[in-house]
């Protein structure tokens, strides 16, 4: 048909998800190890897709127990917290670099950038797409740099350690996908 050309363009690239609410598995991490350092955070996201995960701490978390941000927030995440570990409480220490890298990143400076990246999320689920397009919106007030790459080659380069800071490496469901030599050089750099 007319579209054609268009889709088989699209086709070309892998799917890209950015869910949002992984933050809320994010922020107890941050807070549990971070926090009591009090030193300041440099935050290296492997797979980060839009980059969308790196202003979690502009997020409003309610935990059903426990709640963490702003409660003004546009963004709230919801999830229960469970077990009997304590959850972290505290405020963050600042962040000062913000940064990732994805095979395939996703700009999200124009509108046809934010559709393509909201035409991978399920249709119904309304709740999701309305909460990537607010964090689309805080995103686009404080970008970070996405750069496109090869996540060990990044975490060689950039995630290296730097005194006064904590600089920390994660990715959100992205590991499985890079390869097995790419996943060994990734925790062979961590370790050492």
């Amino acid at each position: 048909g007319s579209h054609d050309g268009f889709i088989a363009d699209y086709l070309g690239s892998a799917p890209q998800t950015n869910e949002v609410a992984r933050a809320a598995h994010l922020l107890p991490a941050l807070l549990a190890v971070a926090a009591p350092m009090a030193l300041p955070i440099r935050m290296m996201e492997l797979g980060a897709s839009a980059g969308l995960l790196q202003n979690f701490e502009k997020f409003r978390y309610d935990y059903g127990r426990h709640f963490w941000g702003d409660p003004a927030s546009p963004v709230t995440l919801r999830c229960e917290w469970r077990g009997d570990a304590h959850f972290p409480v505290g405020d963050l220490p600042p962040i000062v670099e913000r940064g990732g890298c994805d095979i395939a990143p996703v700009p999200i400076t124009a509108e046809d950038d934010r559709k393509r990246l909201q035409s991978y999320v399920w249709p119904d689920q309304l709740q999701r797409l309305e909460r990537m397009a607010l964090a689309m919106t805080i995103f686009s007030e404080e970008p970070a740099e996405i750069v496109a790459g090869n996540a060990a080659d990044f975490c060689e380069e950039r995630a290296t350690p730097r005194k006064g800071v904590v600089t920390t490496v994660f990715h959100s469901i992205a590991l499985q996908y890079f390869s097995a030599a790419d996943q060994q050089r990734i925790a062979g750099h961590l370790q050492r």
